[in-house]
C-alpha cells in the first residue's frame, strides 16, 4: 500500500478510481450500498446515537453466547463461548440494538416510527443479496462436506509423499480444500489430524507441518468466492463480489507461489531462519516486477501514490 504499486485487476481498479472517481467498474453489482438510506433533514448528527446501539449489539451478543453455551452451568466463560449458539446470540444482539435505537430516537424526537421502520426495511434490503450469496456458499460447503471432498483429497495423495515434498503438498492440499469448501477452520480440523502423524512418521519438523496446514487453509479461504469472510468483505465494503475476488487472487497467488518455494526449501533442510527473510525479499521483488509489467501493458505510470489523484466519487 505504501509503495503505491499494484498489478493485475487491482491496478486497473485503483487507476480508474484515482483518475476518474469511478469506484465501481461498469456493470458492477455492489453487495451493499448506502444509496437507499436517506438522512432526515434538520436532525443533529450525534455520535452517541451510533455508539450506544452498537455497544448494545456487542454486549448482548456476548451475553447471549455465554448464556446459550451453558451460562452459569458451564465450566468457564471460554467453555461457554465455545459451545454457544452464535446465530441465536447475534439475533438477540441485533434485536436489542434495534429496540434501543428506536427508543433513543423517539426520546430525542428524531423522526416518526414510520421513518424508523422504513430505515429498518431499507437496511434489510441492502443485505439481501449478500445473505443469499452467503446462504449459497454455506450450501455448497455442506455439499462438499457430505460428499467427503476433503478426506478424499487427503487420502488420494498421502501414500505418495516424500519428506522433501510433504510440507509443500500439505500446503497445496489445504489450499485446494479450503478454496473448494470456503472454510479455513474446517480445513484445519480435517487435515491437522493427518498432517501431524505424517510429519512425525517421515521425520519432518512438526512446526513446519503445522504451519503448512494453517497457511494453506487461510490462503484458500481468502481466495474462495464462497468463503463467508470473502463475502462479508465484499458486503461491508460495498464492492462487487466477483470484482473483489478477482482483484485479490493475483496477490494471494503470488504469496502462495513464494510459500511453495519456501516449503520446498524448508523441506530440503534449509533453516527456517533463512527461508523466511528470503521469502519476504522475493515477495517484494515480485511486487515491483509484476506491477511494472502490468503498468506497461496498461499504459499506466507508477507509482500511483505520486500520480495526480482526483477526488473519488461513487457513481
Amino acid at each position: 500500500a505504501l509503495s503505491g504499486r499494484d498489478y493485475g485487476p487491482m491496478l486497473k481498479a485503483e487507476y480508474r478510481a484515482r483518475t476518474t472517481g469511478k469506484v465501481f467498474a461498469d456493470g458492477a453489482t455492489p453487495l451493499s450500498g448506502g444509496s437507499e438510506l436517506k438522512v432526515l433533514e434538520g436532525v443533529p448528527q450525534k455520535t452517541v446515537n451510533m455508539v450506544v446501539p452498537i455497544a448494545v449489539l456487542v454486549v448482548v451478543s456476548i451475553f447471549g453466547m455465554w448464556w446459550t453455551g451453558g451460562g452459569t452451568s458451564a465450566e468457564s466463560f471460554t467453555a461457554a463461548i465455545s459451545d454457544a449458539d452464535a446465530m441465536t446470540a447475534l439475533l438477540w444482539g441485533a434485536m436489542f440494538a434495534v429496540i434501543v435505537a428506536i427508543i433513543m430516537y423517539k426520546v430525542q424526537g428524531i423522526g416518526t416510527l414510520a421513518d424508523m421502520m422504513d430505515a429498518f426495511v431499507d437496511g434489510a434490503k441492502m443485505m439481501l443479496l449478500a445473505n443469499l450469496i452467503l446462504l449459497s456458499a454455506w450450501s455448497i460447503g455442506s455439499v462438499c462436506s457430505e460428499m467427503g471432498t476433503a478426506p478424499y483429497v487427503v487420502e488420494a495423495v498421502k501414500g505418495v509423499i516424500s519428506p522433501l515434498l510433504l510440507p509443500m503438498v500439505i500446503f497445496l492440499i489445504c489450499n485446494l480444500i479450503s478454496f473448494a469448501t470456503g472454510t479455513s477452520w474446517g480445513t484445519m480440523a480435517i487435515t491437522m489430524p493427518i498432517a501431524i502423524p505424517l510429519a512425525l512418521a517421515l521425520g519432518v519438523p512438526l512446526p513446519l507441518g503445522i504451519s503448512a496446514v494453517l497457511t494453506g487453509s487461510v490462503m484458500g479461504d481468502h481466495c474462495s468466492p464462497i468463503s463467508d469472510t470473502t463475502i462479508m468483505s465484499s458486503m461491508f465494503s460495498g464492492s462487487d463480489h466477483i470484482d473483489h475476488v478477482k482483484t485479490q487472487i493475483p496477490y494471494a497467488f503470488t504469496a502462495s507461489g513464494v510459500a511453495v518455494l519456501a516449503y520446498l526449501a524448508a523441506g530440503s533442510g534449509m533453516s527456517v531462519a533463512l527461508v523466511l527473510p528470503l521469502g519476504i525479499v522475493l515477495v517484494g521483488i515480485l511486487l515491483y516486477l509484476f506491477s511494472a509489467i502490468s503498468a506497461k501493458s496498461a499504459g499506466i505510470s507508477l507509482p500511483l501514490a505520486e500520480s495526480k489523484i482526483e477526488e473519488a466519487k461513487e457513481v
